[in-house]
């Protein structure tokens, strides 16, 4: 098995194969052939027969997945994504025609790719490489961000752009991520036992407050990280890392006017403008449920004050 990437768009493409099975099937089990047997099957079928069969080739064969070699895996997941593409596109018709709306509205989660979601807004893609590259250069080994990677929905000579592409993420948790099936009390258990496991420690708080100045993103707030092996940064989307120009202007409002969370003598907990990358976990600092333990709310706010007094100096 082989796939061929597309250097200018990032977008993996799928080679025709005659038989997805492996070059030398005597070396391995009767349980992954029958998987590539079905997945040669679901390369023959048409959309309707496609979503069933892969709903049946997830929840059999998932620890036959879960030792495919990388290029095998690839190709599987993407043409699973070809093989149902219409379904991409009906969620993709309602995503253009709200290209600003609130976050969630542009997304699926897909019974016929569990682990998944498929979302609208090509820019996230460069800011998660965006997010890898400060993490690897700094050597931040308690975050990380998940994988992504664009998909091409209606081929043509146009150039890659959301009117055409959409983003593909990898959830973390993978098949067992699937809050879809749970009731809503579930899900709230869930997240309210997890909020315990989750208090920010110094280290923590530390890599997580030099990404967001070294990436500019404005959207760090611990509501919105997710927490595995690793802290999980999945809000990469253009409202929470901006262009530059954008970045330029919230950068010189920042410093004209500053957070504007203490004007009035109190604390706005809903400020008209987020123009510091600081400022989404600083606000946690401030809600009755306690976000970071002891030395990283001290650290927090001495390099709030820090900061502040940094942005006297340049007015």
């Amino acid at each position: 098995m082989s796939t061929q990437s597309n250097k200018n768009s990032n977008i993996t493409k799928i080679k025709p194969a005659v038989c997805f099975f492996p070059p030398d099937t005597t070396k391995i089990s009767s349980d992954t052939k029958e998987l590539f047997t079905m997945i040669s099957f679901l390369r023959k079928a048409d959309e309707a027969n496609a979503i069933a069969l892969s709903q049946v080739i997830f929840t059999t064969y998932k620890a036959e997945i879960d030792q495919m070699n990388k290029s095998d895996y690839d190709e599987f997941i993407n043409l699973i994504l070809t093989k149902c593409k219409s379904e991409i596109h009906k969620a993709h018709a309602e995503w253009i025609t709200r290209p600003n709306a609130q976050r969630g509205f542009h997304e699926i989660r897909p019974s016929w790719l569990p682990g998944y979601t498929i979302e609208y807004g090509i820019e996230s893609v460069p800011n998660a490489s965006k997010l890898h590259k400060v993490i690897s250069e700094e050597n931040f080994n308690l975050l990380a961000v998940p994988e992504q990677f664009l998909f091409r929905i209606y081929n043509g000579p146009d150039p890659v752009s959301n009117l055409n592409t959409v983003v593909v993420t990898k959830r973390i948790g993978g098949f067992d991520n699937e809050l879809s099936k749970l009731t809503f009390a579930q899900i709230k258990q869930i997240k309210e036992s997890n909020r315990k496991l989750s208090k920010l420690n110094l280290a923590q708080t530390k890599q997580l407050c030099k990404l967001a100045l070294g990436a500019n993103h404005y959207n760090i707030h611990p509501e919105n990280l997710v927490f595995a092996d690793k802290i999980y940064i999945t809000d990469t989307s253009v409202a929470a890392m901006p262009a530059a120009e954008e970045q330029a202007r919230l950068h010189s409002d920042w410093v004209l006017n500053g957070t504007r969370l203490h004007d009035g003598g109190g604390i706005r907990m809903n400020p008209d403008i987020i123009n510091d990358p600081l400022t989404k976990m600083e606000l946690a600092m401030y809600c009755a449920r306690p976000y970071y333990d002891d030395d990283a709310y001290a650290y927090l706010g001495n390099l709030i004050n820090a900061r502040e007094a940094y942005r006297k100096s340049l007015v």
